[in-house]
C-alpha cells in the first residue's frame, strides 16, 4: 500500500510539474536557476499534500521523501538546502531517504 501512495504522490506532482526543464546555464545562474526550480516544487507539493509547514510532518515521513527525490532529480540543490527546506534534520537524512525508497 505503501509504494502504491509513493507512486501515487509521485506521478500527480510529475504530471503537475510536466514540461519545466534545466537550461543550459552555469555556474551561479545555475545554481539560482535550479533553488527557483526547487521552491517552486516546494510550493507545488505544500499545496498538493496541503501543509502549511513542512515541521508538521515527522523528520522522515514518506513525503518528504517523495518530493526531495523529485527535487533532486529535477533541481541543482544541495542535500543540506533540501534539510533544511523540507525539515528533514541532518543533511544525510535526504540521502537515506532515497535510499530507503529504493529497497
Amino acid at each position: 500500500m505503501a509504494i502504491y501512495r509513493n507512486r501515487q504522490i509521485e506521478l500527480i506532482l510529475v504530471v503537475v510539474l510536466a514540461g519545466k526543464r534545466r537550461s543550459g546555464y552555469t555556474g551561479p545562474q545555475t545554481r539560482d536557476h535550479g533553488e527557483k526550480e526547487a521552491e517552486r516544487i516546494v510550493r507545488i507539493a505544500q499545496e498538493e499534500l496541503v501543509l502549511e509547514d513542512w515541521n508538521e510532518l515527522k523528520k522522515g515521513d514518506w513525503r518528504k521523501g517523495i518530493v526531495a527525490d523529485l527535487i533532486r532529480k529535477r533541481s541543482l540543490v544541495d542535500n543540506g538546502w533540501l534539510a533544511d527546506r523540507l525539515a528533514m534534520g541532518a543533511r544525510t537524512a535526504v540521502c537515506m531517504m532515497g535510499w530507503k525508497r529504493s529497497v
